[in-house]
C-alpha cells in the first residue's frame, strides 16, 4: 500500500478500477482536495455532505415545482370559472 495513511484511498488505483466512467473518475479527483494523491477520510466525510444537501436541495426544489404547478392550475381554474360566470349569469 505504500506510503498511503491507514485511512485513505489511492486515487489512482480508484481510476483503475474497470468501467469507471469519465464522470465518475472527475468526480474522484475532485474528492481529493489537497491533490495529494489520496482520499482521506476527512475529504470523502465533505463530499459526502456535499452530496447529501445537493440531495436535499433537489427534494426541496421539486416540491417546489410542483406546488407552482398546482397554484397555476388553481388560477387557472379560478379564471375559468370567473369568466364562465360573468358570462353565463350576464
Amino acid at each position: 500500500m505504500g506510503g498511503r495513511g491507514k485511512h485513505s484511498l489511492s486515487v489512482r488505483q480508484l481510476l483503475a478500477v474497470r468501467g469507471v466512467s469519465s464522470e465518475l473518475a472527475k468526480r474522484i479527483q475532485d474528492t481529493d482536495v489537497d491533490g495529494n494523491g489520496e482520499i482521506s477520510i476527512e475529504e470523502l466525510v465533505v463530499v459526502l455532505q456535499r452530496e447529501q444537501n445537493a440531495t436535499q436541495n433537489i427534494r426541496v426544489l421539486r416540491k417546489l415545482v410542483l406546488l407552482l404547478a398546482v397554484s397555476l392550475i388553481v388560477l387557472i381554474a379560478a379564471t375559468a370559472g370567473v369568466t364562465y360566470g360573468t358570462f353565463f349569469y350576464s
